[in-house]
């Protein structure tokens, strides 16, 4: 038993599927952590201050942590693929997260290759969710003044993803022009 005990966790890392930072997923790759992101057969580079990390959970399809500016906490850009809901689903349950708005929400639709996205950034008291968190009766975490998100939603050809930057206003401010170029820049 104890040499079993031992090997697992290599397991895990040579199954294709299993979280390893190589694995696949429809219309696309998490790939290496070398920055590049491909979406839908999409592919665009992050800029290099944003620091690549091996997606936390099943349910991120990437992530990056973006630091923070000013003394802030850091922001999180995170890539989902297992969502569903039509864009105006998740616009609406986005805005819901948020509560003490600093002005309205503002609604765009940008341009990530060829494919149909809907953008909200809003501002406000932002009130995490918990794992599991959709539906009625969802857990909520812990709650932060002054923050931000950029949300994404975009229909692919694979599937739908968003696309979501999360974090202290001012540091996602410093972050915004970069993340719109990366945006533009899936090809």
């Amino acid at each position: 038993m104890r040499q079993v005990l031992a090997w697992w966790p290599w397991l895990l890392i040579a199954l294709p599927g299993c979280g390893g930072p190589e694995t696949t997923a429809p219309g696309g790759t998490r790939g290496k952590l070398d920055g590049v992101v491909e979406i839908d057969g999409l592919k665009s580079t992050a800029p290099p201050e944003w620091i690549q990390e091996p997606p936390a959970n099943q349910m991120r399809y990437a992530q990056f942590r973006l630091p923070g500016k000013d003394g802030a906490a850091d922001a999180s850009l995170v890539i989902f693929n297992q969502f569903h809901g039509t864009a105006r689903e998740n616009v609406e349950r986005w805005k819901k997260q948020f509560s003490d708005t600093e002005g309205e929400p503002k609604i765009t639709w940008p341009e990530v290759g060829d494919r149909e996205a809907v953008c909200l950034d809003i501002q406000g008291t932002y009130k995490e969710e918990m794992m599991g968190g959709m539906g009625p009766h969802a857990a909520s975490g812990p709650m932060f003044t002054n923050y931000r998100r950029i949300a994404v939603h975009m229909d692919g050809k694979h599937g739908t993803y968003h696309i979501v930057l999360t974090g202290p206003a001012n540091t996602v401010e410093h972050f915004k022009q970069g993340f719109d170029e990366w945006l533009k820049g899936f090809k």
